[in-house]
């Protein structure tokens, strides 16, 4: 899949599952609050697009200028190619086990053995991964939308309007975020959005012709989705559904509504 398909997927796979799992009594309610599940699918949408940092070339790679470009080909290298290491379970589970442990594993140990000094790191911690995967995921996906056509409407071959553009969305992006989610040691729900987001990407890309090799030697193909390519209309389907139907978990939960209103004893078959 694409990079904007993978965001969008990452974005509507958490809020729906955050908005169920909580009702489900799986997740905290606090969970479930339409600022927290609009936080989290945003970090969870920027979390859907780290696999691909592996592709010089791609979305990701761009997304930070020649910092992000420096990194995707050192990576490139070192993991054996796109497809490669970072779409692997071994890379998921060092990458959550790097995000849990500067966080919430870091403000677990700093409770129980009196060390305020790792409880601050927690929330700086916290901070840290919330706004740059968040600033990642929105720069990254807005240039995929709207980069070229920016590009075309100003004939400017360096692009700069469309990268300051950029840059802009995913600054209100961060802000708008940081508004909804509330204190930072509240955010329980920052590394579940971390590991839906990139196992959404994986899970998709298992889905689509090329597969997915999960673990070395061990490959998953099951190509419903198709060829990935830029106007695969399945693939473009599945995203704008999936978030579709994340808005519509942050509506209800914005509005108060839970599967728990629908009465179905008034309901009849005859």
């Amino acid at each position: 899949m694409m990079g904007k398909e993978h965001a969008l997927v990452g974005f509507g796979s958490y809020a729906a599952g955050a908005y169920a799992a909580a009702h489900a009594g799986l997740f905290p309610a606090e969970f479930a609050t339409a600022g927290a599940l609009t936080a989290g699918a945003l970090v969870s949408a920027g979390a859907a697009l780290i696999p691909d940092i592996d592709h010089p070339s791609g979305t990701v790679a761009n997304a930070g200028g020649p910092i992000t470009r420096a990194i995707a080909h050192a990576t490139n290298a070192v993991s054996g190619g796109h497809r490669e290491g970072t779409h692997q379970l071994w890379f998921a589970a060092a990458f959550f086990l790097l995000v849990w442990a500067t966080t919430t594993g870091a403000e677990a140990v700093g409770t129980s053995f009196n060390a305020p000094a790792l409880i601050t790191w927690h929330v700086l911690a916290s901070c840290l991964w919330f706004t740059v995967i968040v600033a990642f995921g929105a720069q990254a996906t807005s240039k995929t939308f709207l980069h070229q056509k920016l590009n075309r409407i100003w004939q400017q071959k360096t692009g700069v309007a469309a990268k300051a553009y950029a840059w802009a969305f995913a600054v209100v992006s961060c802000l708008l975020a940081w508004l909804l989610c509330g204190p930072a040691d509240t955010w329980g729900w920052l590394v579940p959005a971390v590991i839906t987001g990139h196992l959404s990407h994986l899970l998709t890309d298992a889905l689509t012709s090329a597969g997915l090799e999960i673990l070395p030697g061990k490959r998953i193909y099951l190509p419903i989705l198709g060829d990935t390519t830029a106007h695969n209309p399945v693939q473009l389907l599945l995203g704008v559904a999936t978030a579709v139907a994340g808005i519509a978990a942050i509506i209800f939960a914005a509005t108060g509504w839970s599967p728990q209103a629908i009465d179905f004893g008034h309901f009849s078959f005859t």
